[in-house]
């Protein structure tokens, strides 16, 4: 059974210590800061603005391409790195050069490529920092991919990728994308890449490879952000709800689990919500924290609170 909130925070009758000394929020964005609108709630904003003003850094972790997360940093006015592709990239928004991407060799990668060019009716997407490269403009792809602000070109062979990769994406039927798999298993280091093979949701006929470095994970990622921002991971508090949150949860000195969060999280948080994120579950866990920094809600907050307590 997991503790009570009451129980995990306030156990001695006071605010968690943690939460006092908290340098810096990692956040992640689809299940966690957007609601069912996949927007960034009013209340939501003011309060991140409210703690970012007394010295408490926001920063974006998410599946998504830095692109595809970078205009939810506009909103929030962040000029803090964003950690994006589950880990695999780190940028500033707005920035043409990263400032860390989990390590593939390139020579490896672009074989990849070519193998998967040979390979029939597959088709490959070659991800990079500032673009997809795509063989077929048409191809399906994952789900962090989906989202706009992406900039996407179709190349007529792998020969004409020349930005450097950090992760490579083949999709086709499953005979040939299994192929393609075995070529990668067969040819990889040991612990080198992480490879996941799946069937599309959108399209039942196909089916995605992923591969990318192993190393590339939110909890690497974060411990490049907390170093850049000269702060230790125990004065980082981490919020997500899903399998690639847990490791940097575990790491974090203080965890958020939302109310729509996997159990495997749940079970680790410090702390977590009453609402999901469609509902602006989020917002539970940073009225706690303002109120712990002794934070006053502004009227918007206040109005929102007593909603929630009507319903």
């Amino acid at each position: 059974m997991l503790k009570t909130i009451t129980n995990k925070l306030f156990g001695s009758g006071t605010h968690d210590r943690r939460l006092l000394n908290a340098r810096a929020i990692v956040c992640d964005l689809d299940g966690t800061l957007l609601n069912r609108d996949e927007m960034i709630g009013a209340a939501t904003s003011q309060m991140i603005a409210a703690l970012r003003a007394v010295g408490i850094q926001f920063i974006l972790a998410t599946r998504r391409h830095h692109h595809a997360a970078e205009p939810y940093a506009d909103l929030l006015h962040l000029d803090t790195p964003v950690i994006s592709l589950d880990g695999a990239m780190v940028s500033l928004p707005h920035q043409s050069s990263p400032m860390f991407t989990a390590p593939f060799d390139q020579e490896f990668a672009r074989d990849i490529l070519e193998e998967i060019e040979q390979t029939i009716e597959a088709n490959f997407c070659a991800v990079t920092p500032g673009c997809l490269f795509v063989s077929d403009a048409d191809m399906a792809l994952p789900v962090q991919h989906h989202h706009w602000n992406i900039n996407t070109q179709s190349v007529d062979s792998a020969a004409m990728v020349q930005q450097p990769i950090i992760e490579v994406i083949a999709t086709g039927g499953y005979h040939s994308v299994n192929a393609v798999y075995n070529y990668i298993e067969a040819k990889m280091n040991k612990g080198e890449l992480k490879v996941r093979l799946y069937q599309s949701r959108s399209r039942q006929q196909s089916w995605l490879l992923e591969a990318r470095p192993r190393n590339a994970n939110k909890q690497t990622a974060a411990d490049q952000v907390a170093a850049s921002l000269g702060i230790s991971m125990k004065q980082v508090i981490a919020i997500g709800d899903y399998y690639n949150d847990v490791e940097l949860c575990r790491k974090a000195g203080f965890a958020v689990a939302m109310q729509n969060a996997v159990p495997e999280l749940k079970q680790i948080a410090d702390y977590v919500t009453n609402r999901s994120c469609l509902d602006d579950g989020i917002d539970d866990f940073l009225e706690t924290l303002m109120e712990a920094r002794g934070l006053q809600s502004t009227p918007h907050q206040q109005q929102s609170q007593q909603r929630q307590r009507s319903r």
